[in-house]
């Protein structure tokens, strides 16, 4: 007869614990990349057929840095890269951008402890080379009461923008042809869809862009795969940052 001490019933336990973990998170990692190979690529191929998505590619840091958004942060990752075609010539890329400060943590006594990451912008970053414009700089951001002071700033005639958005240029009449009418209702409209406001710069010849979504097309965990508010929820994602793009190259189109 073996007799099993508690020891030895503790490290069985232990590792069939650690099993089950490990199926659980290859199981998971496995059902994500599937969602995202099949579902996502899919309906980006869908909605144009002039852009493709890749699940492990991302826009370069690099590239990001050329923005000028959150400047300051230490790590740096992207994936879930959409690129393509938009309104028939202009190359557009987005992607999930996550960047993050590395704090050191200190006892009372000044000695490092550990490191802790701070998010500093994680959600949809994306640019389109548009040339020709590389004088014109152009931004629009989130208000705030100091901004409203700046020279640079334009008015605008939309109290729905004035109150979530502020937009600055070094050429007001360029500026206000590209932002207009049916560009600021079509910011509105992506704020109203999304619940987020748009960071837009125009700089050195490229639009830029980002909303912080957080994680973007997660495969659902207590929901179908295929669920309808799930696939909407990144329909959205996919469509509204490209049709506000549109309406804002349409214009640029119009002025070159």
């Amino acid at each position: 007869k073996i007799i099993f001490s508690n020891d030895i019933v503790m490290i069985i336990f232990a590792a069939f614990f650690i099993f089950i973990l490990v199926i659980n998170i290859l199981t998971t990692i496995k059902y994500k990349k599937m969602f995202r190979e099949i579902i996502i690529k899919k309906m980006v191929n869908l909605y144009n057929i002039n852009l493709e998505y890749f699940l492990n590619k991302g826009i370069v840091e690099t590239e990001y840095n050329e923005s000028g958004f959150y400047k300051e942060f230490d790590k740096y990752h992207s994936e879930n890269l959409i690129s393509g075609r938009i309104f028939n010539k202009y190359f557009l890329k987005m992607a999930q951008v996550t960047t993050k400060k590395v704090e050191i943590l200190k006892d009372d006594k000044g000695r490092i402890t550990g490191k802790q990451d701070h998010i500093v912008f994680n959600g949809l970053y994306g640019e389109v080379n548009i040339k020709d414009l590389d004088k014109l700089e152009i931004e629009v951001a989130p208000n705030t009461i100091k901004s409203k002071y700046k020279s640079s700033r334009i008015e605008m005639d939309s109290a729905e923008f004035e109150n979530k958005y502020d937009i600055f240029s070094n050429n007001k009449i360029k500026a206000l042809e590209i932002f207009s009418s049916e560009v600021i209702d079509k910011m509105n409209e992506f704020r109203a869809n999304m619940g987020k406001t748009i960071q837009i710069r125009i700089k050195n010849g490229k639009l830029f862009f980002n909303v912080y979504l957080g994680e973007i097309f997660e495969p659902p965990k207590l929901k179908n795969s295929i669920d309808y508010d799930v696939l909407y929820k990144y329909f959205k994602i996919i469509d509204q940052p490209i049709s506000l793009l549109i309406e804002i190259l349409k214009n640029i189109d119009e002025m070159k």
